[in-house]
């Protein structure tokens, strides 16, 4: 499960073998990079070669990180996936163009599901419709038969983000991240 860039970093694991990975679930992440990036510089500095920024920031990528912007390519990855796929996105979102889901959606050669949220903008779609977010996830693995009689507790990256100013001075804007079993909702660890 992953949200934005979190969406693009599982779904970069889709094509890859002797990972214990049963499911994906994204929600807004972006198809490529480049075609990410191509889309903010030209909406944010339309008058500037996006081209040219691109290629700067790949080299400066390359060297500082032993990567290029292209080869962030989630297309290539989802292409290939070896999971059951549920793709999330709102369809106001304005950083990441709905288009690039779609695009995910058709490459996807396994079993997939989509839904597009309705009013939904980047990274809040969970918060618009939880209600019917969450249930449409809990539909997905139930399709895909996630759940088991023999399962006695489930773990999906469900993350629950806990405001950290109940512990006390000091901790007023920060938030800690905890794992929670979907079947009885006790913590299992935290951040």
């Amino acid at each position: 499960y992953g949200v934005s860039m979190g969406a693009a970093s599982v779904m970069m694991c889709a094509d890859v073998e002797g990972y214990p990975i049963r499911a994906i679930i994204e929600d807004c992440g972006f198809s490529t990079l480049k075609g990410q990036l191509t889309h903010i510089v030209k909406r944010m500095v339309p008058k500037v070669p996006s081209g040219f920024l691109i290629f700067c920031l790949s080299l400066v990528l390359k060297i500082k990180a032993g990567y290029r912007i292209s080869d962030v390519d989630c297309m290539k990855h989802i292409s290939h996936a070896r999971v059951p796929m549920l793709f999330l996105h709102g369809d106001h979102d304005s950083f990441i163009s709905m288009h690039m889901m779609e695009d995910l959606y058709a490459v996807c050669p396994g079993q997939k599901e989509k839904m597009i949220i309705k009013g939904g903008r980047h990274a809040s779609n969970d918060k618009l419709r939880p209600e019917e977010y969450w249930q449409c996830i809990n539909d997905f693995l139930e399709n895909i038969r996630w759940f088991s009689s023999s399962e006695n507790h489930f773990f999906l990256m469900c993350w629950c983000i806990i405001k950290s100013s109940e512990r006390g001075p000091g901790y007023e804007n920060q938030y800690s991240v905890s794992f929670v079993s979907m079947s009885d909702w006790r913590c299992r660890w935290s951040l």
